[in-house]
Parts: C-alpha cells; sequence; structure tokens
C-alpha cells in the first residue's frame, strides 16, 4: 500500500541530493507573471483621438483606458466595469461570516482514574491561564 512505512525508515532530505523530484524552475529562467508584465508594459497600441490626433500607449493604459470607458458608458455591462476598477483600486470587500458553534455533550468519565482527571484538569488551567 503506498504511503505506509516505518517511521524508523524516514531519512531527512540531504542537502544536494540530485535525485530530488521536480528540481524547481531552472535558474534565469522567467516566470509567466514576469512575461506577461513586460509585455504589457512594452506593447505599444496607436490609436486617434476625435480630433483625429495620433496618440501612442502601452498595453496597462490600453486596458486601463478601456476599463473606465466601459465604466462610465451608460449600458447595463458597465456595473461589471465599475466593479473590477473598484475591486483593484480598493480591494475586494471582506465577507462577513458568522460563526457560532455550540458544542452539546456528555461524557463519561466515570471509568478514568481521579489522578488522570486531576493531571488533565491542571494541564487545561495551566493553558488557560498562560
Amino acid at each position: 500500500m503506498a504511503g505506509v512505512g516505518k517511521i524508523e525508515n524516514l531519512k531527512p532530505f540531504e542537502k544536494g541530493n540530485k535525485a530530488a523530484v521536480g528540481h524547481g524552475r531552472p535558474k534565469g529562467s522567467i516566470s509567466f507573471a514576469a512575461r506577461l508584465r513586460k509585455a504589457l508594459e512594452t506593447q505599444e497600441f496607436t490609436i486617434f483621438n476625435a480630433a483625429g490626433e495620433k496618440h501612442t500607449r502601452n498595453a496597462y493604459d490600453h486596458i486601463i483606458a478601456n476599463l473606465i470607458s466601459g465604466a462610465v458608458a451608460p449600458s447595463k455591462d458597465s456595473l461589471g466595469f465599475i466593479k473590477e476598477i473598484l475591486d483593484r483600486d480598493q480591494g475586494k470587500p471582506l465577507q462577513q461570516i458568522d460563526q457560532t458553534t455550540t458544542v452539546d455533550f456528555e461524557a463519561d468519565f466515570s471509568g478514568v482514574p481521579r489522578e488522570y482527571l486531576d493531571m488533565m484538569y491542571a494541564a487545561n488551567k495551566k493553558d488557560k491561564d498562560e
């Protein structure tokens, strides 16, 4: 059965062990998030305003402009744009969870030696006092 063995057979991982699975990401490799960020910063868009003037901006600025345009446009979809902008700017609202727990049970300690109960009571009292 997989995952079952004796605790005596467990050995700590040896530093420099080449047999380790995975090996992690190679040194010098670039994460997807970093590549995306670089592309958004370097990709340029050429746009023309209402007066016909030419403007160049990067993808970040283009996306932000489209979000703002969608938020102020009188449409049923504008609420989604507004929510996205506010979530990015203000952070998502915290969700309040009402957690009330009631534990109702009876325990029979008649078979437990008195010395053991006294020891458990003292340990519990010590934990609460600390």
